[in-house]
């Protein structure tokens, strides 16, 4: 009997770990598909909307250190 509840445990969190990665790479494929600009000062300028929320996010390209700023869509 306590072999049975093992092994159900172990099958349990083989499942849920698989389950983590497979949703977490699918997750990064579609944030693949956001479509970026790249402006002549080497910013890096992404649009990104979620339900009713939009944020525009600018980075610094290059070798230097990175920066980050973001700002909401109505600004």
């Amino acid at each position: 009997m306590r072999m049975q509840i093992l092994s159900a445990l172990g099958i349990g969190v083989l499942v849920g770990v698989l389950g983590t990665a497979g949703s977490t790479l699918w997750a990064q494929q579609n944030l693949s598909k956001v479509p970026s600009v790249l402006s002549p000062e080497r910013f890096l300028v992404v649009e990104v909307r979620v339900g009713g929320s939009c944020a525009v996010i600018v980075s610094t390209t290059g070798s230097g250190p990175r920066q980050i700023a973001a700002l909401p869509c109505g600004k």
